[in-house]
């Protein structure tokens, strides 16, 4: 029987450390690139709404299910001068990426917990009539 649940609980540890988050692609950060962008002086200001594709490319996830949609803002200081970004004046309602991932509730602890569980009922149903073989001792 110790056998039978050290090989569970070996199973159960390979199968969870295969769960993993792949970060998928933003879009290219040179601002020249951008269809809607905006110089004033030296800094330059591009910003992408993202479409479906993109989202679906850069998160592997449908934000818009959620009613969120990313923003993607590209800011090149080309001046010597020091300039600050606060995302608090913008005139839209910004969530952080923490919330985002509370309200989507998507994250790779759970999937690995998933994965884990099944593994330990699989392998608890392939590997339990071997409890009851004589091994040779």
């Amino acid at each position: 029987m110790k056998r039978v649940l050290s090989l569970s609980l070996a199973t159960l540890v390979m199968l969870q450390s295969c769960a993993s988050y792949q970060g998928g692609r933003l879009p290219g950060k040179d601002v020249e690139t951008f269809a809607n962008r905006q110089e004033q002086g030296a800094v330059h200001v591009a910003v992408d709404i993202m479409s479906n594709q993109k989202i679906a490319q850069a998160f592997q996830f449908d934000l818009e299910e959620y009613e969120v949609q990313p923003v993607y803002i590209v800011i090149d200081n080309r001046s010597k001068r020091s300039y600050h970004f606060k995302k608090s004046e913008l005139n839209k309602q910004i969530y952080s990426a923490k919330e985002v991932a509370e309200k989507v509730q998507f994250s790779t602890a759970g999937r690995s917990t998933g994965y884990g569980v099944l593994a330990g009922v699989g392998t608890f149903i392939i590997l339990w009539p071997l409890a009851f073989l004589p091994f040779p001792q």
